[in-house]
Order: C-alpha cells, then structure tokens, then sequence
C-alpha cells in the first residue's frame, strides 16, 4: 500500500483557506465588487470633506457603477441608508473604510462570509484538533510523509475547510456540516487508514488513543522530522478556562491521573489539541456533532 504524503496547498492565496469552490465562487461573484468599491474610495480620498462619510449609490460591480450622492450629513442620505436593504445599494464611505468592507456589503448575498470564512468556522473549530492529531500520529507510525512546511496545527486547520468545503454541495449551501462528516472526509481525501462504524464513516477514536498513549515517541518524531506542533500550549488556567471547568476541578483530574499530564515541562502546558483528544475520548460526556 502506498504511503499518502502531505503536500504544501496550492499558491492560490484563498485555495486551502476556503476551498476550491469558494474560490471559484469568490472570483465570479465577489471580486468584481472590488472594482466598483476602489473606485468609490478613490473619489472619496480626493473629494470628501465630510468627516461623518460620503453617502454613494453602488448599481453593479464595474468602474463606473456608481453614483456620488453628497455628504452623510445630508437629511436624504441619512434616509438612503437607514431603508436600505441587503445587500447594499447605498454606502457611507469614511476615511477608513477599506475596499473589502464595500464589497462584502454590495456584493450578492454570501460572499462576505466566504470572504472571511465564518459559516464553516464553527465546524473548523471543532473537526481540526483531532484531525492534527491524526496526522502527528501518522506521521510518528509511518502511515503519512510529510512535505509541506505547515505546522500540525495549520495542517488541520487547512484540512478541515477543505473537507467541510467539499462536504457543502454549493457556496449557498445553508447546511454546516458534522465535525465527524468533515472528519471521515479528511481521512478519505488524505488516504489515511481508515476505522470506521456501521455506516462506513470514519472514526477517530483509534487514532486518539494512540496519540494519547504515544505522545512522548510522537514529539520526538516531529522533532527529528523538523515539523513543528504551531501556536502556543496551554498552562493549567488556560486548560481549564478552555475546558470551561474551574482551576480546582482541573488539578483534581491530574492529581488522580484521569487527565493526560504535560505535552511540556518547566513550566507544566498542554497542546490544546491533546486536550480536545482526551476530552473527546471521555465517558459520559455528550458530544453531538461526533
């Protein structure tokens, strides 16, 4: 069997990001926005005097798409954008606002949150820690080579939107997806074994425990490989803020041995994905999107 080996994300600056289909989506409907929100902040620079902003009414996305109103400060402008619908078709333009602020609000419904990549964050959040786990624990059992210069944790990160992207059948797609769905998505895109259920979906309970069993051999692998863990670890405090739990609670866990001890010591911290792994793992603890 052929060992799948990571590479680095395309050069496209949004591919890894968003996904492929956001970037296609992005370059048919958002881009051209742009063009019509530079040049509406060209005008402003050069002839607003307004310190409260310069009201412009926006028709489409071309050069000339746009039409200077006056100043905020008058009484019919005031009124353009208080009955404003959305998207926008009147906009106040200040000092400092910027081209992608214009566009995100002028541009079709849906492209601001591709933009800034907020609809899939909630998953992302969720699906990543243990899909970085995955990969530190492939990387320290020779199951996945390692060629790009990510860290673990933007490896998972980028993996994440990527499954969740190819998961959403269409950018308008109001459905988020399942942590688990994005999850058996990476283990299939990648070509990581696979431990399924019933139903053929990936789980990744194997493969936390055994991170969490061989965390000490794993960090001497990605050392030797030069492959960085990313971001910062977590003191008790933190663990315990980003448990949701008090200090106390936490310090009880360790003392009778049912948490996972240091990832590092002097002073004592924990990866936040070593965390999110054992607490997946933990009896009695509901966790609906796994």
């Amino acid at each position: 069997m052929t060992v799948p080996t990571l590479r680095p994300p395309p050069a496209h600056p949004f591919v890894g990001w968003l996904g492929k289909e956001a970037v296609k989506y992005l370059d048919e409907h958002f881009r051209p926005y742009v063009q019509v929100a530079t040049a509406v902040i060209a005008h402003r620079r050069e002839h607003g005097t307004d310190p409260e902003g310069s009201v412009y009414r926006i028709d489409g996305p071309g050069k000339q798409d746009w039409e200077y109103l006056g100043p905020k400060s008058d009484p019919r402008n005031l009124t353009h954008l208080l009955l404003d619908g959305i998207p926008n078709r009147y906009v106040r333009v200040q000092d400092t606002t910027g081209v992608n602020d214009i566009a995100s609000r002028v541009c079709p419904p849906g492209a601001p949150e591709y933009v800034r990549g907020r609809r899939l964050d909630t998953v992302r959040e969720k699906a990543a820690p243990i899909i970085s786990v995955t990969l530190a624990t492939c990387v320290h059992n020779g199951a996945l080579n390692w060629e790009t210069d990510e860290t673990i944790r933007s490896a998972g990160q980028r993996l994440a939107l990527d499954a969740a992207w190819q998961i959403v059948s269409t950018p308008l797609d109001s459905v988020r997806p399942r942590a688990i769905d994005v999850y058996s998505t990476f283990i299939d895109v990648v070509g990581l074994p696979k431990y399924g259920d019933a139903a053929g979906i990936a789980r990744p309970e194997a493969y936390l425990r055994a991170y969490l069993d061989t965390r000490g051999g794993i960090a001497d692998t990605l050392e030797r490989k030069s492959i960085g863990w990313g971001g910062q670890p977590m003191r008790s405090n933190h663990v315990a803020m980003h448990l949701g739990i008090d200090i106390g609670t936490w310090r009880s866990y360790l003392s009778r041995e049912e948490a996972p001890g240091p990832d590092l010591e002097n002073p004592s911290m924990w990866w936040m994905e070593t965390i999110e792994a054992w607490h997946l793992l933990r009896p009695r603890i509901d966790h609906p999107d796994w």
